[in-house]
């Protein structure tokens, strides 16, 4: 399964959504593209309906997130808010330097723990300000 959404004036691309099951049972969602005002609710339901049918923990690799905006971040805590109250563990992994930095300063670090990136490496993940 995935899901997409296009600039209806270019044809553009603005996100790619899609997932794997490892045989871990560890779902992988790939966000690749904007994360913003204009594909933030198809990402987040998108993910929504993995874990309602998956229920394993999810990794959401970021790695291709090109731009986030506070809406996109905003998605993504409404992402791990719902992995949450489902307990099912949710984390980010390899997210770009503007992605971290984003989260940063919105102080979300404690939100999105680290998980292993595409390489299974870990990656570097954004730390609460003190």
């Amino acid at each position: 399964m995935a899901a997409g959404a296009h600039d209806k004036q270019t044809g553009a691309v603005l996100i790619q959504v899609s997932h794997e099951v490892r045989p871990t049972g560890e779902i992988v969602v790939r966000i690749a593209g904007e994360l913003d005002i204009a594909t933030a609710d198809l990402a987040a339901s998108y993910v929504q309906d993995i874990i309602d049918r998956g229920g394993g923990p999810v990794s959401a690799d970021v790695s291709a997130v090109r731009f986030c905006d506070v809406l996109g971040l905003g998605a993504l805590v409404r992402m791990a808010r719902y992995a949450e109250q489902a307990g099912c563990p949710f984390r980010l992994a390899a997210p770009r330097p503007s992605l971290a930095k984003l989260i940063r300063i919105a102080r979300l670090g404690h939100r999105f723990p680290p998980a292993p990136g595409p390489d299974r490496s870990s990656p570097r993940v954004p730390r609460p300000l003190s």
